[in-house]
């Protein structure tokens, strides 16, 4: 059964939350904040990939914390102190995070490939080196 919680009315109520969960990871299979506090996060949800990154030899599926923003527009903001903030918990307890844009079919006839590749954070706003090493940026 799929558990869904809708916690966290500021930042530090949402860490807090973040901290409960990796503490017992089968607290709950997807998070929504409570609050709309947040440009960078939509929601998180705990799945599994199928490989560790490009080249990886291993098949095995990885359980992941995967950092959700959900966008039509191919350029988005990202609060990495806020992202970063929030993956702590899982990073401490060496978990492994992601960052996951969703852009979403907008009718505006381009194609979703197109849409893949147009895609920025703009500005670059994720450049500190630990994010970048703890945390892989992913477009769906």
């Amino acid at each position: 059964m799929l558990v869904v919680k809708r916690e966290g009315e500021d930042v530090d109520e949402c860490v807090e939350v973040m901290e409960r969960w990796a503490s017992n990871r089968r607290e709950m299979d997807y998070w929504i904040p409570a609050t709309s506090l947040f440009e960078t996060i939509d929601a998180v949800t705990r799945c599994k990939f199928s490989f560790e990154h490009e080249g990886s030899a291993s098949e095995t599926p990885t359980e992941r914390f995967c950092f959700l923003q959900l966008t039509k527009a191919t350029t988005h903001k990202c609060d990495q102190e806020i992202l970063w903030k929030m993956a702590q918990p899982f990073v401490a307890k060496q978990l492994p995070v992601c960052y996951i844009a969703l852009l979403f079919d907008d009718s505006s006839g381009e194609s979703r490939d197109n849409k893949l590749v147009k895609f920025r954070l703009s500005p670059v706003q994720i450049t500190k080196p630990e994010v970048l090493d703890a945390m892989p940026l992913y477009v769906a």
